[in-house]
C-alpha cells in the first residue's frame, strides 16, 4: 500500500467510526420499541445494533485514548437529545395530511425509549465501561479481554437502567426482559469484540507497514493484544 494511500484511509477512519456509530446509536431507539422473543428469549429488538455502537467505543478508546471515547459517547447523547426533543415535538404538530395508523404511539413510545437509552448510555458507558477498559489497559490486558470484561460489566447495569426505564409500567414482569438482555448481551459481546480486534489490528498493521509518518496519524497504545 502507497504512503499517500494509507494515510487518507487512517484520517478517515475516525470520520468512518463515528459516522457508523452515531447511525447506529439514533436507529436502536427506534427499533427498542419493540420487546422480541427468540427461542423463549425476550430482549429489546435494539439490542443488536445499540451494542455494535458501544462496541466501537473500546475501538476508539484503544486507538485514540480515553477522553476522544468519552466526547463520542456524551456527543452522541447531546445530539440525540436535540434530535428526539426538539424535532420529534414539532413533527407530531405538524398538520396530518395522511399518516399511518399507530404513528402517533410509535413516537410516543420512541421518546421513552430513547430516553432510557440515554441513561443507559451515561451510566454503562461513560461511568463504567470506559474508565474499566483504560484501567485494565494500563496494566497491560490485551484487547479482547479488556473488552469482553468491561462490556460484560457495563451492559449488565446498562440493561437494568434500560429495561426499568424503557418498559417500567408494563403489564407483564420487567425480569424475564433484564435476563434475555444479558444473555444476548453475553455472547454479542464476544462477536462484537472479535470485530473491535480486527479493525485495531487491521489499523496497526497499516501503521507499521507504512513510512514513519503514518504512525502520527493514529496514536496507538503500547498495550499487547491478545
Amino acid at each position: 500500500m502507497k504512503k499517500w494511500e494509507s494515510d487518507s484511509a487512517m484520517k478517515r477512519l475516525p470520520i468512518v467510526l463515528a459516522l457508523i456509530f452515531a447511525s447506529l446509536a439514533v436507529l436502536s431507539p427506534i427499533l427498542g420499541t419493540k420487546a422480541a422473543s427468540l427461542f423463549g428469549i425476550k430482549f429489546a429488538a435494539g439490542t443488536f445494533t445499540i451494542l455494535l455502537a458501544y462496541s466501537l467505543l473500546d475501538v476508539v478508546n484503544e486507538l485514540w485514548g480515553r477522553e476522544e471515547a468519552r466526547f463520542l459517547a456524551v456527543s452522541i447523547v447531546l445530539i440525540r437529545l436535540v434530535l428526539f426533543l426538539g424535532v420529534v415535538p414539532l413533527i407530531v404538530k405538524l398538520p396530518v395530511y395522511l399518516e399511518p395508523e399507530g404513528y402517533a404511539g410509535v413516537l410516543h413510545m420512541s421518546l421513552r425509549t430513547f430516553l432510557a437509552s440515554e441513561i443507559a448510555t451515561l451510566v454503562q458507558n461513560v461511568l463504567i465501561d470506559i474508565p474499566i477498559f483504560h484501567a485494565l489497559k494500563k496494566i497491560k490486558f490485551g484487547f479482547l479481554f479488556r473488552a469482553n470484561l468491561s462490556n460484560i460489566i457495563s451492559w449488565t447495569f446498562g440493561t437494568v437502567c434500560f429495561v426499568l426505564v424503557s418498559y417500567w409500567g408494563a403489564p407483564k414482569s420487567l425480569v424475564p426482559i433484564i435476563i434475555g438482555q444479558a444473555l444476548i448481551k453475553f455472547p454479542l459481546s464476544f462477536i462484537y469484540a472479535g470485530i473491535g480486534f480486527l479493525i485495531v489490528r487491521k489499523v496497526r498493521g497499516a501503521a507499521v507497514q507504512d513510512a514513519p509518518g503514518t504512525a502520527k496519524v493514529i496514536e496507538t497504545s503500547i498495550s499487547k493484544d491478545a
